[in-house]
């Protein structure tokens, strides 16, 4: 395990001004390096002040929440196979519908 931290270590590395050995230099020029590569040119983008975007009413934005019934659980978990997973706890649907659900 310390060979590879070792191996990992970034102790000296060579910039455009040449070989830099101490800690923080090291950083400076790694830091340097990435805000040069991911620095975003300035660009004309486009602006959407003024413009009218479609929304819901309040109306329709409360008829489009609503509660499962029991039956859409029951009819879903019925028609899926028996050895379907539900997720990361790996319990099985099998499970449910001898629960009763």
């Amino acid at each position: 395990m310390r060979f590879r931290q070792r191996r990992n270590q970034l102790t000296t590395i060579q910039s455009q001004i040449g070989w830099i050995d101490n800690v923080g230099g090291v950083k400076d020029a790694v830091r340097n390096y990435f805000e040069e590569v991911y620095q975003e040119p300035e660009l004309d983008r486009p602006n959407l002040d003024g413009i009218e975007f479609k929304c819901l009413s309040s109306m329709e934005s409360e008829s489009s929440v609503a509660d499962f019934a029991d039956e859409e659980i029951k009819a879903t978990v019925w028609s899926c196979g028996n050895r379907k997973s539900l997720g990361p706890i790996d319990s099985t649907k099998n499970f449910l519908k001898s629960a009763g659900v």
